[in-house]
């Protein structure tokens, strides 16, 4: 479901991705995200934020990577056409389909800030959606004595004079220079309930829409 960023798993999805059904069907897209390699996890989120804008039974698609639990590399491709509930839900409603066999995985995608980052201390990165700080996927978490949200609001644990009521304001972002991205100051909360001086860089990957995905490297700062 679009406006709740909700993904819903029939029984061949968990099949197909290898894993048992423990209780209802519906995953959050972090939750999902974090199955896909990084790389990928950047273009799907990109697809969401298409889908997201897309016209009424327009038709959408990406092939990404999984490695299942017992750590068996599958490419899948999902297509989906965009459909409105009476109710004036938007869902992206489609299926996926095992290509293993088929095609080669895609290349990285280049960014500026990099999606492999190594885990040293005191860096955590992630792909985000904006403007709510909205977790899509983590990519390396290095500093684990901050209060990150299980639900994927990285707002509870992330506060800054760049951040306000709606969230981050991505055109603001947009209008930076694209060559540098843009990095501003942040307070992470602890575990402790103590906080942290940091700095947070920022790269929109797509154009400013209702929901923007982006990438962003929180960095301690002392």
């Amino acid at each position: 479901m679009l406006d709740s960023r909700t993904t819903y798993w029939s029984d061949s999805l968990y099949r197909m991705y290898g894993i048992e059904r423990d209780g209802g069907r519906r995953h959050a897209v972090h939750q999902f995200l974090q199955m896909l390699n990084p790389a990928d996890a950047v273009r799907v989120a990109q697809l969401f934020a298409r889908v997201y804008d897309a016209e009424i039974h327009q038709f959408l698609g990406e092939t990404f990577s999984i490695v299942t639990p017992n750590n068996t590399v599958r490419r899948l491709h999902a297509l989906g056409r965009v459909i409105e509930t009476s109710a004036g839900k938007r869902l992206w409603r489609g299926t996926s389909v095992d290509v293993t066999n088929y095609l080669a995985d895609s290349p990285l995608v280049p960014t500026l800030i990099g999606i492999a980052l190594p885990d040293p201390t005191g860096i955590q990165t992630a792909l985000i959606e904006l403007p709510r700080l909205r977790l899509l996927r983590w990519l390396s978490q290095g500093i684990p004595d901050v209060a990150w949200p299980v639900d994927g609001d990285l707002s509870t644990a992330i506060s800054g004079e760049f951040i306000g009521t709606d969230g981050v304001d991505a055109t603001k972002i947009s209008a930076w220079s694209n060559d540098v991205p843009p990095a501003v100051a942040v307070i992470l909360r602890a575990l402790d309930g103590s906080f942290h001086e940091a700095q947070m860089t920022i790269q929109l990957l797509t154009e400013p829409s209702a929901t923007t995905p982006a990438l962003i490297v929180i960095q301690r700062v002392g």
